[in-house]
């Protein structure tokens, strides 16, 4: 098995800090595996377009979202004893009792999983298609991968079976 030091001379692999930038540079292709979910709703223009500036045309963005909030544990909290879809459903402070007196979590842990859930992003796979359709790519290939459980009833009269059960997806774009 090759290692990374064994890797072609033009594949690099950079992180950028939420600050960073790789402006003037020309890619092939960028890659982010969950990470989407984890973005401010409001920076994600910003960043597809940053993603078309930097791509050459034709070259590709592979981008994969787990788990997508509205699925059954897109809170994240499950280790705080929130079961299917409870962060749906829950009054926004029963969640934070919820977290923050856990018995089990160390107060770190517990403030660190609030200000997360407090901060993740609403998205939904139609969002992700139309941002970067919008931003001059299209879309080569999808993935979705959907939670077996069924959606409590009172949640499928404002959402659809398929928001609620889609827990995964990934998308391949090119740049146009």
């Amino acid at each position: 098995m090759a290692g990374i030091g064994q890797l072609p001379e033009n594949v690099a692999f950079r992180r950028i800090s939420e600050q960073g930038t790789l402006a003037g540079q020309s890619l092939d292709f960028i890659y982010s595996w969950s990470v989407f979910h984890r973005i401010e709703f409001e920076q994600f223009p910003a960043i597809v377009a940053n993603f078309c500036d930097l791509l050459r045309p034709g070259g590709g963005a592979l981008i994969q979202i787990a788990p997508l909030y509205h699925s059954a544990q897109g809170a994240l909290l499950g280790e705080f004893g929130l079961g299917n879809w409870e962060h749906l459903l829950l009054p926004h402070e029963a969640i934070r009792e919820r977290v923050l007196t856990h018995p089990t979590a160390d107060a770190h842990r517990k403030h660190a999983a609030w200000r997360y859930f407090e901060s993740q992003n609403r998205i939904t796979a139609a969002d992700v298609k139309a941002l970067f359709h919008e931003s001059g790519f299209y879309l080569l290939r999808h993935r979705e991968v959907f939670d077996t459980d069924t959606p409590p009833v009172e949640l499928l009269r404002e959402h659809s079976k398929e928001t609620l059960t889609r827990n995964q997806v990934v998308f391949l774009f090119a740049k146009a």
